[in-house]
């Protein structure tokens, strides 16, 4: 299922050429004036909105505010024809994830609505994950010398740890445990469970992507040890990854930095690794 996209501007040849350019990886809605825009926008819940600054009976801004409000994680790139600096600023302290002056270039365009899609989905999967994972501590115990053992590894977060135990036991929890009880709390903690997947897949997945890597890679894409950063990556079932894969990893965690599929440049990082 194609995503849906929201493309709010009065210029009604613009509406028409970026619909032509979407249309084949997204579903297309778009809207002539603010009141409009709202009023679709509302009804079909884009995963993103292209959204003008200057539109009839509400400003960009105003149809902005309306935006943020009702869903403050859904990404919009404003564009205008004037690009006056103080509007461009309150623009993205207003909530806008990039702003463009036209005529903008398609090519651009449509990488910020790849990335900022991407964005906010691992940042939904995050916050959702983090909720249901608050659920699970309510109801999950430890013995006292338990969270001793996860007070001592949280005290030291720079610490690669292990946990062992047979399936169902909580390995993930005790892993998010001691990530929220370590210094990293405020950052990310991310999970991938290593088993069924390829090695090709797992590699993008861990270490990310550059445009034109394989066939499919349509753009720049970061891996999960990437947007860990500062925080925690929890690989579940580390037993499962697949041996041309685990030289990379041991690499990646002993020197803190690894190279996107396609790549040429090392990136560095600041991830702890705690695997079970």
């Amino acid at each position: 299922m194609k995503p849906v996209l929201l493309i709010i501007d009065d210029d009604i040849s613009l509406l028409e050429v970026l619909t032509e350019y979407f249309k084949e990886d997204y579903t297309v809605y778009t809207a002539p004036d603010s009141t409009m825009g709202i009023r679709r926008f509302e009804k079909v819940l884009p995963a993103a909105v292209i959204l003008d600054l200057r539109l009839p009976y509400l400003s960009g801004l105003g149809v902005l505010e309306r935006i943020r409000a009702t869903d403050p994680n859904i990404p919009v790139i404003m564009l205008t024809a004037y690009g006056e600096i103080d509007e461009a600023v309150r623009a993205i302290q207003a909530g806008a994830q990039h702003f463009l002056i036209k005529p903008v270039n398609l090519h651009t365009l449509n990488a910020l609505i790849e990335k900022s899609i991407a964005n906010a989905r691992i940042h939904n999967e995050y916050v959702n994950l983090k909720a249901r994972d608050q659920s699970l501590k309510r109801e999950f115990t430890l013995a006292p010398a338990a969270w001793k053992r996860i007070r001592l590894l949280a005290e030291n977060p720079d610490t690669t740890a292990l946990i062992t135990g047979p399936t169902g036991c909580g390995k993930t929890m005790i892993a998010r445990l001691i990530h929220d009880e370590s210094a990293r709390t405020s950052f990310p903690f991310v999970q991938i469970n290593c088993a069924g997947l390829t090695a090709e897949l797992l590699e993008s997945e861990l270490f990310g992507h550059e445009r034109g890597a394989f066939t499919d890679a349509r753009s720049r894409k970061k891996g999960l040890m990437e947007v860990a950063n500062g925080g925690t990556l929890f690989l579940d079932e580390i037993g499962e990854m697949p041996l041309c894969v685990q030289p990379k990893i041991l690499s990646a965690i002993e020197s803190q930095s690894f190279r996107r599929v396609g790549g040429t440049g090392n990136i560095q990082v600041d991830t702890r690794i705690i695997a079970a």
